[in-house]
């Protein structure tokens, strides 16, 4: 289900399983760098999210003339994410209870954004993630948080851990 350019992006990145892959973070946001933005705003970057088993999905944007779905399964746009953000079940929820809330919150995400438009700044892979969490019951989360874009980056900026031999985005000289 991938367009060409999907196509050679996972061959170019060959997503794969072990160490410090995304199977190593079930129920996680992950971020990656954007090119030159992030190097230039370093709070900036692109957000993708992975299942209870760790298959990660990102909202690249559906291309109405192309007819596949705005979500990539297992192939980040921007390369493999550098940071992740782990989010735990409720004390009082069983693990098997929280996977299955957060799979169905990231199947509720990737339904609705499947056919919608990137649109930069307003539908954006943010808004994908941010769907997915305010569907969330079991998750270890405030009751009156509600996820927008800016809590999401201040979340991965302040509790999100970088990636154990995943460079970080640096300045350009």
């Amino acid at each position: 289900n991938f367009t060409p350019f999907h196509t050679a992006m996972a061959e170019q990145l060959s997503v794969v399983t072990g160490q410090n892959s995304e199977v190593d973070f079930p129920c996680s946001v992950v971020w990656a760098p954007i090119p030159v933005v992030s190097h230039l705003f370093p709070m900036i970057g692109h957000t993708m999210i992975t299942d209870s088993k760790g298959m990660l999905y990102d909202f690249a944007g559906f291309l109405p003339a192309g007819g596949r779905s705005g979500v990539c399964r297992n192939v980040g746009i921007f390369g493999p994410g550098v940071r992740v953000l782990n989010i735990k079940a409720q004390l009082k929820a069983s693990e098997e209870e929280f996977q299955d809330d957060w799979d169905e919150a990231i199947l509720a995400a990737n339904k609705r954004f499947e056919r919608q438009v990137h649109m930069g700044c307003i539908n954006n892979c943010h808004s994908h993630i941010v769907f997915a969490l305010n569907r969330l019951r079991c998750a270890a989360l405030p009751r009156w948080l509600q996820w927008n874009s800016i809590v999401l980056a201040m979340a991965i900026l302040l509790a999100g851990r970088f990636i154990p031999g995943r460079d970080a985005p640096r300045p350009v000289p």
